[in-house]
């Protein structure tokens, strides 16, 4: 009898989770201020997150693909992390892609995905024509336009909060994944260690760091000026900026108090739901958490919404917009 494929993924791989344990556990710090103790199999797990339906592919093959990923990646790590050698071509290309593919993997990359598609499909849904509208539904050409601008305005009062498929994104990490690797791959390399200060990790390990001229919410995984994540409980990457213009010299770093101190403020700032670290460590005393993130995508829902209503001026007919929209009020 073939055997079911898992339906609990880890969003944060559990090698690398197993970095920051004590005997499987980790201590798990909520944003909301909960703090408790939780397994290694059990942390950052979601039911079905990678699960795909596509006619074409099994149900796990995505989750299959991560999983082969982090096997291949797990030698480079122990080479690197555990022995402190100093990274060949090999292990970089294969730590890279750990990287891009945990980073383009998460919730908060999900959440992104889908503030995006239901802010386009909102705005092509608000700004085609009448008729355009009727072919989209598949309504009989006789439908009156009063019947088809009812069912549209129906669609815009949920449209910023409709289900969006998470095959989408699933796609996303596939399409992406070679391009996020080669934009690791093009950035100077630091490792930082520490004696006996601990970092901490969270589920969502990879941080963009904008440079001076770019806006923390405008940052991308190519125009970050650094990328940083905690490789375990006592050492650090950060990456460099792509191509390395300012000559960065690679090597590995002695960790400092106040490096410790920085990198867990930034590990703290890009948590979504809940940090982690070893239960022997306070990697976090002193540092203010963010709040629980919401949209990851700063859409101006305004803006869209002008868009719509200027359109429906121009094509003469009412926009569609429920009544309590910003852009009434």
């Amino acid at each position: 009898m073939p055997q079911k494929p898992p339906v609990r993924h880890h969003l944060v791989n559990k090698a690398y989770l197993r970095r920051f344990a004590r005997d499987e556990q980790l201590a798990c710090v909520r944003l909301t201020g909960q703090r408790h103790l939780v397994s290694v199999n059990d942390a950052t797990v979601q039911k079905h997150f990678y699960s795909t339906e596509l006619p074409d592919l099994e149900e796990d093959a995505y989750e299959k693909a991560l999983s082969q990923l982090e096997g291949d990646s797990e030698g480079a790590f122990k080479r690197v992390v555990d022995q402190g050698l100093v990274p060949a071509d090999e292990d970089r290309v294969l730590i890279c892609q750990w990287i891009a593919a945990q980073f383009i993997r998460t919730k908060a990359s999900r959440r992104a995905f889908e503030d995006i598609a239901r802010s386009m499909g909102k705005l092509q849904f608000g700004v085609e024509s009448t008729s355009d509208v009727r072919e989209r539904l598949r309504l009989p050409a006789t439908t009156p336009d009063a019947e088809v601008e009812a069912k549209r305005a129906e669609m815009l009062a949920t449209a910023d909060t409709r289900t969006v498929n998470s095959q989408g994104h699933l796609t996303n990490i596939a399409a992406m994944l070679p391009g996020l690797t080669n934009l690791a791959l093009g950035r100077p390399w630091v490792v930082t260690r520490f004696e006996r200060k601990a970092l901490a990790t969270s589920d969502t390990p990879v941080a963009l760091i904008p440079g001076p001229e770019v806006p923390l919410d405008g940052v991308g995984f190519g125009s970050a000026e650094h990328i940083f994540m905690p490789l375990s409980r006592r050492v650090a990457l950060m990456l460099g900026p792509l191509g390395n213009p300012i000559g960065i010299e690679e090597g590995a770093r002695v960790g400092t108090a106040r490096a410790a101190r920085l990198y867990n403020e930034i590990t703290a700032r890009n948590a979504r739901e809940l940090l982690l670290h070893h239960p022997d460590d306070d990697p976090l005393a002193g540092i203010a958490l963010p709040e629980p993130s919401g949209a990851e995508i700063d859409v101006s829902h305004e803006h869209v919404e002008a868009l719509i209503e200027a359109f429906a001026k121009q094509q003469g007919r009412t926009s569609g917009l429920p009544a309590h929209s910003p852009v009434d009020e």
